[in-house]
């Protein structure tokens, strides 16, 4: 049986199909891609598109038999709920016995009695109020949408009930044993649902990779990627299975995957997915599509001389040393590793002794990335550290970039956030100057990487000296609490705890604009380079001396240390406005600092009121120098002899219990 590469349905692939959401499925067969409506598969049946009416064909095709309409406006919301229901519905009762209670596989000749077209001349049609208009008026369709049940080329009526599944099955079951009495089940029949439980069994719950775009018809940024998404589809066909939903008509199916903007791609496999943030050209979507169909076959076995291929690529390499102790459970945990490195690095398994011995591997399992020919292994101190899967990917979110790479759109969170940042800014105009400058960055990377390993093996071992010394210290003494306590002490210490130094490199030509608004830096002034701290919007441009820093391994490295200490000796410039800057530092501080946030708040509304207390008594004491006192009812001497004001006034022509009389008060 042929398929087609673009209208799969998703729901018609399972027992709720629905058109709404289309999957470009992987075929053998096919090598063109067909328009219009295609044919579907329900409960291993292949169901032909439903018919669609329009001017020329209306009355030649309801002229013989029962035939149930659907009149329809695409831009109708309504309509595009029940989208799915309907389609559901037809190819249920298309496929169904008509001799049972149930959805069972129909012959292949509908025209035979024992189908069900065959045995009730019973069929579903459509039409497009909105590219007929003229049409549905004449034919008295005043809403959208509207059910019309024609027999023989006249209107029998229309359907007037709840527009759900249910309610149109009952009108069709009533209808249907009207025509054949005694033919339809007393007990009802058991409906599919329409949804995604046909997304649920065929895409979450399958082995095979699905590269799934949710997406909303009215969306701009959708639009222009619905030309991009085809293309990669066309490309993958046969290869991988690509498909989309409409979360206008699917609002469950794209809440329960987790959608919050459009569009937002995933890629599924085993249970599991992975959101795609890369950047949206046709090439870089097949460049991800490429990569996903690596995670499949699952993590790939290497030994050294593909090892040594995969060097020669540039690519960064996860690799995971196995031996013949290495349990199930650990290669399972290997195993859910793979799909969130998509797009990202490649991860390979090996128990090769050249590759062993070249790492210095001396336990199994064990973990290291390699990059430009340098590996950075996982610090592993038990064998449940190798199947603490969220430990392990935090790690590999932090290794997976090359050790210098290039700042883009797609990247720029990942790498500015959470770190310091060596920024690179480098011209491609001047040839020779970019490619010192990309050498000199390199070689600061990997000697600052150097500089980090030693101090974090010099920090743990003094901490495992510490703890040794705790140890004898208590044998000495026959101290069995102490010893006890000592032995008992964790050596945790990670270098991801601490705030880490990344390095990259920006296109000053192509960032122009941003670097000067945002740095005040201008490439045409030639390289620079900047330390940039994101999370607390500053940067750093100077060394100690006051000079620019630049592309050089001496500039970087004797600035980074001034720049990381806590304070730092080197003062910062803002990367955002005063008012900005204002805001920012105090939402940190209230976000970082919650409890004080609580005590000061207290103190200020408490010294408040306070001041507003005084003010409310002050007004309310005598006055000085001939002004009005204060008592409560105006009663009070002023110093100057005249009688106190207060807030009432019972001598005067206008106090509060004279009524406003002109008469005297006694």
């Amino acid at each position: 049986m042929k398929s087609s590469l673009l209208a799969w349905s998703l729901f018609s692939l399972s027992i709720a199909p629905s058109l709404a959401t289309n999957l470009y499925k992987r075929q053998e067969e096919t090598d063109e891609v067909e328009d219009g409506p295609t044919a579907t598969i329900f409960n291993g049946i292949e169901v032909p598109p439903e018919m669609e009416l329009n001017p020329d064909n209306f009355k030649t095709t309801i002229a013989d038999g029962y035939w149930f309409v659907k009149h329809f406006s695409p831009s109708c919301p309504h309509c595009q709920d029940i989208a799915p229901t309907w389609q559901t519905l037809y190819e249920f009762y298309y496929t169904s016995d008509p001799l049972s209670s149930s959805s069972a596989k129909s012959p292949d000749t509908q025209s035979s009695l024992n189908s069900f077209t065959g045995y009730y001349d019973f069929h579903f049609a459509e039409m497009n109020c909105l590219a007929y208009r003229d049409l549905c008026v004449q034919l008295d369709v005043k809403y959208f949408p509207t059910f019309s049940l024609y027999h023989d080329g006249e209107l029998v009526e229309q359907y007037t009930g709840k527009k759900d599944m249910q309610g149109l099955s009952d009108f069709i079951e009533e209808r249907l044993e009207q025509i054949r009495p005694g033919s339809r089940p007393a007990g009802g029949l058991k409906l599919p649902e329409p949804g995604a439980d046909s997304v649920d069994k065929f895409v979450t719950r399958t082995r095979d990779p699905w590269f799934v775009k949710f997406y909303a018809p009215w969306c701009h940024h959708c639009q222009a990627l619905a030309p991009p998404w085809l293309t990669m589809a066309k490309e993958m066909k046969g290869k991988l299975n690509v498909g989309e939903v409409n979360c206008d008509i699917e609002k469950r199916l794209c809440k329960d995957a987790g959608v919050k903007g459009y569009p937002t791609m995933f890629f599924f496999k085993g249970g599991e997915k992975v959101e795609y943030e890369g950047l949206r050209g046709v090439g870089d979507l097949i460049r991800y599509a490429q990569t996903a169909l690596d995670t499949g076959a699952g993590v790939k076995y290497v030994d050294a001389s593909t090892f040594k291929e995969m060097e020669e690529t540039g690519d960064v390499i996860f690799l995971y040393f196995f031996d013949k102790a290495t349990t199930s459970e650990d290669f399972a945990a290997l195993e859910q590793l793979a799909l969130p490195l998509v797009g990202h690095a490649r991860l390979v398994k090996t128990d090769s002794k050249i590759l062993a011995d070249r790492f210095k591997i001396s336990t199994w399992p064990r973990l290291l990335v390699v990059r430009d020919g340098r590996p950075t292994y996982f610090n592993a101190l038990a064998p449940y550290d190798m199947r603490d899967n969220p430990r392990v990917l935090e790690w590999m979110r932090s290794h997976w970039l090359p050790i210098v790479p290039e700042l883009t759109a797609s990247n720029a969170k990942e790498i500015m956030q959470n770190k310091y940042v060596v920024l690179g800014i480098l011209s491609h105009k001047r040839s020779d100057e970019f490619r010192l400058g990309q050498a000199e960055l390199k070689n600061a990377a990997l000697e600052w990487m150097d500089k980090q390993t030693q101090l974090f093996r010099l920090e743990r071992q003094e901490l495992r000296d510490s703890k040794q010394l705790r140890i004898e210290e208590a044998e000495d003494r026959d101290d069995q609490r102490a010893l006890r306590a000592a032995k008992s002490m964790h050596i945790n210490i990670r270098e991801e705890d601490k705030k880490q130094v990344a390095f990259a490199w920006v296109d000053g030509d192509f960032w122009d604009r941003w670097l000067r608004t945002t740095y005040g830096i201008d490439v045409k002034d030639g390289e620079r380079v900047i330390i940039n701290d994101e999370d607390n919007r500053r940067y750093w441009d100077s060394t100690s001396s006051g000079a620019n820093i630049m592309p050089s391994r001496t500039s970087i490295l004797e600035t980074i240390p001034l720049v990381i200490s806590d304070p730092p000796k080197l003062r910062s410039k803002s990367t955002i406005g005063f008012f900005e800057a204002t805001f920012f530092h105090t939402w940190s501080f209230i976000t970082n600092h919650p409890v004080w946030s609580a005590i000061i708040l207290v103190i200020s509304s408490i010294a408040a009121y306070i001041a507003h207390r005084r003010r409310i008594l002050r007004r309310g004491v005598s006055g000085y120098g001939g002004s009005t006192g204060g008592g409560i009812l105006g009663y009070g001497t002023g110093t100057g002899g005249n009688v106190g004001g207060g807030f009432f006034r019972l001598d005067g022509k206008e106090g509060l219990l004279n009524g406003g009389s002109a008469g005297k008060v006694d």
